[in-house]
């Protein structure tokens, strides 16, 4: 990976940004320069992370290694060209984000000074473990099947819907709780409620034809608290199911199935028989039958 630490150096070494806003992530108005804070216990909390940070970059090895090499044999290659870019100045929410550059480069935007209100609540080095893993598999993800990074923007519902949920999914499992995939307790009763949730919601919203519901499922899938984004969920433990099957071979099958009917496909009961799905009457019903 390469670095740009540019903008944060200055910050840190009490520089004027006033060059930085130039910068091409700072030219739409959802990314237009915030100016941070410069009080002296903020400037120090964020030299204090960005030299974690540091160390985890250059000692970066992603989570499920063994899940990567199955489905991207050449992710090395694919992150060594990323850049990751160490910033202040982004507005909230944005203190982590993947963006294409205007040359088509894949780069990830961490912006240290939104990052300061996690320092006392965890480990950063850990969360930002877990972070580039997430974010560096939605790369190798778009690198790898083509169209999918163009279709989490679709005008079609459905294909929007298939390509965030698929994404998603993949993205939170090589990730989740920044562990090995065998040593998370998938079966325990809190994740258990969760994932029956979100396969309600996903249910819902395959059915979905109102044209405001369907904007407002599309939010919901990916956005809010994090076990409430149910495409993430249900996406992500509709794999578990896959890798429990037959470990990562199963991970692998659905990975070349690529993403169209992947939303259907993670409502599947648990042999693997997808749900029926029937409309009436203009609003949102479910009628559970194997197809």
């Amino acid at each position: 990976m390469r670095i740009y630490n540019d903008i944060v150096r200055d910050y840190i070494e009490g520089n004027s940004l006033e060059h930085h806003k130039k910068l091409w992530f700072f030219q739409s108005q959802r990314y237009k320069f915030v100016e941070p804070s410069y009080e002296h216990e903020h400037i120090d909390s964020v030299k204090r992370i960005y030299e974690n940070i540091m160390n985890t970059i250059e000692n970066f090895v992603p989570c499920n290694s063994e899940i990567w090499d199955a489905l991207f044999p050449n992710w090395e290659k694919i992150i060594e060209e990323v850049t990751v870019n160490l910033i202040v100045g982004f507005p909230e929410p944005n203190d982590a984000t993947v963006l294409k550059a205007p040359d088509g480069t894949n780069n990830v935007i961490l912006d240290l000074g939104l990052w300061t209100k996690y320092e006392s609540k965890c480990n950063i080095a850990s969360v930002v473990h877990n972070l580039l893993t997430h974010e560096l598999c939605h790369i190798c993800i778009g690198e790898s099947i083509k169209g999918i990074d163009n279709d989490i923007e679709s005008n079609d519902y459905l294909t929007n819907l298939d390509a965030n949920t698929f994404h998603e999914g993949f993205a939170h499992l090589i990730s989740f709780d920044n562990k090995e995939i065998d040593e998370v307790d998938w079966d325990n009763e809190k994740w258990k409620i969760v994932k029956d949730k979100s396969r309600i919601k996903m249910q819902s919203a395959i059915c979905a034809i109102d044209s405001i519901k369907q904007k407002e499922y599309l939010y919901d899938a990916v956005f809010g608290n994090y076990e409430d984004k149910y495409a993430c969920m249900s996406g992500m433990f509709y794999l578990v199911n896959c890798w429990k099957r037959i470990g990562i071979l199963g991970l692998q099958e659905e990975f070349n199935k690529g993403y169209h009917g992947f939303s259907k496909r993670t409502i599947a009961d648990p042999n693997g028989n997808e749900i029926g799905l029937i409309q009436q009457n203009n609003e949102d019903k479910v009628y559970q039958g194997i197809l």
